[in-house]
Parts: structure tokens; sequence; C-alpha cells
């Protein structure tokens, strides 16, 4: 006898279902797009990658299309547990939450320090030259978009985004002065889950590549800067605290600006379509600029 029943897939697209068997429970997981064998062989990849490391995460049992859908699989063994957001929301202090995320950099800190651990690569690697022409022309698209502009006047100082654009193409170099490592590409709670057994397993593990460390925060970099986001900023810190053994590379904040404004750009050109909506984030994004170009602490 077979079971299936539909969980929460996230934000990307992706639809999951749980399917229960009389020996084992596995998770398939249907993404938007269709399976290369070229991407089956990277998610074969990372799943070694990380059991190399010592880092709980995913097995991966099979693959394949659906071809009705054009769409593809992939069918993994189902880890029993739950969010580790929402666990660690109802459970844990923010003071906590940064321990466990300070734990979960140390055991990232394997990815960086092992330049074995992958092989004959199948694994994109971010191209720092590429991913800031492509934040510039998302810059060009909100200039040309007039209902943009007139919402971006009511809240900021066109001079101050002219400014973080400076910023921006300038802080380029400092990423070409780091060799990229492997990164899990998308590092949040909600990609994690707290076992049965307690311990700590990272989901949503296809975007793996090797890139920079704050890119792990590309597409959360400004929701997470908001004030209700603290438990998140906790989590974060401390996995920076793991990577880098309590302390922060030169020019850290200048990168964290970085990812921020890639986010910023690649949000409010693709993912914000009514004007409320717009109105809301920017409300937020004030606050946000304002701390980032103000302070000389630590942003995360």
């Amino acid at each position: 006898m077979v079971d299936l029943e539909e969980i929460f897939g996230g934000y990307s697209g992706a639809r999951l279902f749980r399917i229960r068997t009389e020996t084992q429970d596995y998770c398939v997981k249907i993404l938007p797009e269709r399976l290369s064998e070229g991407s089956a062989a990277r998610v074969k990849e990372i799943c070694k990658i990380y059991q190399k490391a010592g880092i709980n995460s995913l097995s991966l049992r099979g693959y394949g299309n659906l071809e009705a859908e054009n769409r593809h699989f992939y069918i993994y063994d189902f880890v029993e547990g739950e969010s580790f957001k929402e666990y660690s929301n109802r459970e844990l202090s923010a003071e906590e939450i940064r321990k466990i995320g300070r734990e979960t950099g140390q055991k990232l800190r394997n990815l960086k320090l092992d330049k074995n651990l992958a092989g004959p690569t199948q694994l994109a690697t971010d191209n720092i030259s590429r991913l800031t022409e492509y934040g510039i022309e998302r810059y060009h698209e909100l200039l040309n978009n007039a209902t943009m502009m007139r919402l971006m006047r009511e809240f900021f100082e066109i001079v101050q985004i002219e400014k973080l654009m400076q910023e921006f193409v300038e802080t380029k170099d400092i990423f070409l002065g780091l060799e990229p490592k492997l990164i899990h590409g998308d590092l949040k709670r909600s990609n994690m889950v707290r076992g049965k057994d307690g311990k700590i397993y990272l989901i949503d593990i296809e975007s793996m590549r090797k890139s920079y460390d704050v890119l792990n925060l590309r597409y959360q970099m400004t929701w997470i800067m908001f004030p209700e986001a603290k438990k998140e900023r906790a989590f974060v810190g401390g996995v920076f605290d793991g990577l880098y053994k309590d302390g922060r590379p030169e020019k850290f904040n200048e990168q964290l600006r970085y990812v921020l404004m890639l986010n910023f750009l690649e949000h409010t050109t693709k993912a914000l379509k009514r004007d409320e909506d717009v109105r809301e984030y920017f409300i937020e994004m004030q606050k946000v600029f304002r701390i980032i170009q103000t302070s000389e602490r630590e942003i995360l």
C-alpha cells in the first residue's frame, strides 16, 4: 500500500510529496523544468559531497521526467521531523538559534577546507563579473519602469540608490580577489529540518555551487534585515561565526551590501507586481538602507 501526501514546497514553483510505503517513506520533489542528465549527475554529486563532509542532508534515490507536464522530479529518502524554522520560532530564543547557526557554520567550513570534496565537478561556478552585469541590467530595467520609479521617489532619494549602485559595482573587485568555494546556495532555516533524532538536516540542496559565502543570502538578504526577522539574523550571524571562527573577513560589510543590493534589484524587477506590495517593501527598505549606510558595526 502506498500513501501520497502533498507538503509545502516553498516559493520556487516546486511541488513536494511525501510517499509512504510499508517499508520506507520518500520525498518526491517536482521541479518546474525538465531534467537533463547533467542536472541529475550534479544532484548525485551534491549528495556525495555533503556525505563526505559529514553534513546531514538528503539521500537521492532516483529521478525522472513527467512527460505530460514537461517537468522533472527527484526522489529522496524522507527526513522525518519538522521545519527547523517552525521549530526554532516556537521553541528557541535568538541566542539559542545563533548557537545552532554557529554549529552549522562550523560544519559548512568542511566544504571550504577540503578541495577534494568535488571531483571533476558538474557544479556551476558563479562568475562575479557576469553577476554584476546582471545587477546593472536589472538597475536599468528599474530606471526604465516609470511606475516603479514614481514609487521609488516616494520613499528614496535617487542619489541614495545611485550611491548604493556605485558601491555595488566597485565591490566586484573585492570578490575577484577571493576564490569561489562550495556553498549551499540558499541557506536559511526553512531549508533545514530538525529530525526526530534531534539532528539538523540541510534540504533544498540542488542550489549548491562554487561561489562566495555571502551569496548564500542572495534570495533573502533584504528581508532578513527587516526588524521582525531577528531570529533569521541570529541564525545567519551564527553561521558566519562558525565559518569564520567568530571573526569576519576584511570588507565583509561591503560584500553583504553587494548581496543586499542584488536582492533588492531582483525583487523589485521580478517579484513585485502590485503597487501596494511595492510600497510595503519600500517602507521596510527605507529602514534597511538607513541601517546599512550609517552603521559602522558588523551588519551580520
